[in-house]
C-alpha cells in the first residue's frame, strides 16, 4: 500500500514526481484501489505518472486508460464490432476477474444474462478463466451476437458455450434454466454476469442469484426512482430516503446493496472508465454461510 506521505504529495501538487520508489508506490496504490475509478486523488496520481520518466508505469497507466486485449482484438478482426462495446466488455472482464483472483474464486462456468453480443462470454473463454459460458438473451439472434458465435465456432470453442433463448421476465422457467445448468456442473462454481441489463431486469439478475446462491457481477443502467423492487424498506421510507440522493442510480443502487446484504451477500463496487462509459457501476456480490 502506498504511504500516507505520498498521498499526502499528490494530494497538494500535480507536477511530474521523481524517483522510481515513488512512481512503484502510486502504481501499487493504483493497483490496490480501482485504477478506473476517477476520484480527484485517482486523477492527481494517472497525471504524474502518465507525465513520469517510467516506462512501465506509463504502460500500467494506458492499459486501464485505453484498455487493449491483444487476443480479443485478434479474435474480432474482420468482424466491424463497435469498439466502445469491446472495450465495456474488455473492462468489465478485467474488474471482475480482479476481484475474483483476489478472493481466489475459481470459476467453473459462467451465465452471461442479456448477453447481446457475447463479448462478455467470449473473453472468459479466450482467457481459460471459465471452462463453460451460457448465454442468455431473449433475442438470440442479433447480428453482433451471430457473428461473435460464428468466430468462437471457428476458433475452436463450439463446445464450450450454449446459447439459451429465454426472457427473463418469466421467473419459473428462468429459475428452471439456471438449476438445470448448475445440476449440469454438480453444482460447482459458477457466476452470473450482466452487463447493462435495463431498469428492473438488473433487480431480477441479483435476485435469480440470490435463489441460485451463485455469485454475481452486473452493471445497471436505466436506473429510475420509484423501481425499488429490491429495496427493504416500506414505500414511506423510500420517500424519506430519496430525499437524500441527487442521482437516481447513486439512490437505487444504493437501496440494491443494502437489500442483498440483508439478503446474506458480500457486496463489493468498483467501476468502469467513464470515458468508456458514463453508465459504470459495477455491482459484484458474494453469497456468504449466511445466505
Amino acid at each position: 500500500m502506498v504511504s500516507h506521505a505520498i498521498l499526502q504529495y499528490v494530494s497538494k501538487v500535480d507536477c511530474p514526481v521523481s524517483g522510481a520508489y515513488a512512481r512503484e508506490q502510486l502504481t501499487a496504490w493504483l493497483k490496490e484501489n480501482d485504477p478506473f475509478l476517477e476520484t480527484k486523488v485517482h486523477r492527481k496520481i494517472k497525471k504524474i505518472l502518465a507525465s513520469s520518466s517510467g516506462k512501465n508505469a506509463r504502460r500500467f497507466l494506458q492499459h486501464f486508460s485505453s484498455p487493449s486485449f491483444d487476443s480479443l482484438d485478434a479474435c474480432l478482426e474482420g468482424l466491424s464490432l463497435a469498439q466502445k462495446e469491446v472495450h465495456e466488455a474488455s473492462c468489465f472482464y478485467t474488474q471482475v476477474t480482479r476481484v475474483f483472483t483476489h478472493r481466489q474464486y475459481s470459476v467453473a462456468f459462467v451465465i452471461d444474462i442479456c448477453a447481446g453480443n457475447g463479448l462478455n462470454g467470449m473473453l472468459w473463454l479466450l482467457s481459460g478463466a471459465a471452462q463453460h459460458v451460457y448465454f442468455i438473451d431473449k433475442n438470440i439472434e442479433t447480428a453482433s451476437g451471430y457473428k461473435v458465435r460464428k468466430r468462437l465456432d471457428a476458433l475452436g470453442y463450439a463446445s464450450s458455450y450454449s446459447y439459451l433463448c429465454q426472457d427473463i421476465t418469466h421467473q419459473e422457467s428462468t429459475i428452471q434454466e439456471l438449476e438445470a445448468i448448475q445440476k449440469n456442473h454438480h453444482n460447482g462454481t459458477g457466476i452470473i454476469t450482466a452487463m447493462h441489463a435495463c431498469g428492473t431486469l438488473t433487480d431480477k439478475i441479483m435476485l435469480y442469484a440470490h435463489h441460485t446462491h451463485m455469485p454475481f457481477a452486473v452493471v445497471p443502467c436505466c436506473q429510475k426512482r420509484g423501481m425499488g423492487s429490491l429495496s427493504p424498506f416500506s414505500e414511506q421510507q423510500n420517500a424519506v430516503f430519496a430525499g437524500y440522493f441527487t442521482s437516481e442510480s447513486d439512490y437505487v443502487d444504493t437501496l440494491r446493496v443494502v437489500a442483498l446484504v440483508q439478503r446474506g451477500y458480500d457486496i463489493q463496487l468498483c467501476a468502469l472508465p467513464s470515458a468508456v462509459t458514463l453508465k459504470n457501476r459495477v455491482i459484484i456480490g458474494f453469497p456468504t454461510k449466511n445466505n
